[in-house]
């Protein structure tokens, strides 16, 4: 079965909030760390209902999830984005970013913002993503994330 991104189901909340914290964990974050973004990176059905979601599914595998938050009405920022530990640096982020920004160009938005995880800072710039300052983790002292910008074109 080849792979394809299609809109993530509520019942599929679950395996996503697993596939996110297993992907987060991955870059060797503490456990005091992961326990504290446990909460902000679960994954609800209401969620999945409110938002553009999307999963990649490799072979019956959830292998990656994306998502997209209204910041105003021509303004999305690319909310999570993760992938699953064994499929990182298989093409699974470049191929969920493209889709996500298709959908928000498709939907009438002008511009993604992506707020990333330092890790995945070089895979932004990458993909297009223009360094535009950095956002201050209120929770964190002193942790402070990138913050990129992508205009989108509607051709």
């Amino acid at each position: 079965m080849p792979a394809v991104i299609r809109q993530a189901k509520p019942d599929e909340a679950e395996a996503i909030t697993d596939l996110v914290l297993r992907s987060k964990a991955h870059w060797g974050y503490s456990a005091e760390f992961m326990r504290y973004v446990g909460p902000i990176l679960t994954v609800t059905a209401a969620y999945l209902n409110q938002h553009p979601a999307y999963v990649f599914i490799d072979d019956g595998q959830m292998l990656g999830f994306a998502s997209l938050k209204e910041l105003t009405p021509e303004e999305v920022e690319l909310d999570l984005l993760f992938v699953a530990p064994e499929a990182i640096g298989q093409g699974v982020g470049r191929q969920l970013l493209a889709v996500m920004k298709e959908v928000a160009a498709a939907a009438g938005y002008q511009t993604l913002f992506i707020e990333s995880d330092p890790y995945a800072a070089g895979f932004y710039e990458q993909m297009g993503g223009h360094l535009i300052g950095y956002r201050p983790v209120p929770a964190v002292p002193g942790r402070e994330l990138p913050l990129y910008r992508i205009f989108l074109h509607m051709d």
